[in-house]
């Protein structure tokens, strides 16, 4: 089982860490963002997510929350922190 999901991380990795790529080729995000830090990020956040219901349950489902979310992305993909180099 550990294997397996060893296996699947990997594969969320790389598939985000390529999806980015694809954006930032056809100039959705910027050219020199780091994708595979930025994947790495989102895949912690994303799993996160995944236990809102114990972490914050109050959170499921609060347009503000998901507002500040989306807005937080937005400003991850986007900040020079991330940047290659």
């Amino acid at each position: 089982v550990r294997a397996l999901l060893r296996d699947l991380n990997e594969r969320t990795h790389r598939d985000l860490s390529t999806k980015l790529a694809d954006c930032m080729e056809a100039g959705q995000l910027p050219a020199d963002l780091d994708a595979d830090r930025v994947a790495s990020l989102l895949v912690v956040l994303i799993m996160g997510l995944a236990h809102l219901e114990t972490l914050a349950p109050t959170r499921i489902g609060d347009p503000q929350w998901i507002a500040f979310l989306e807005s937080s992305v937005g400003d991850l993909l986007t900040r020079s922190a991330w940047k290659r180099g």
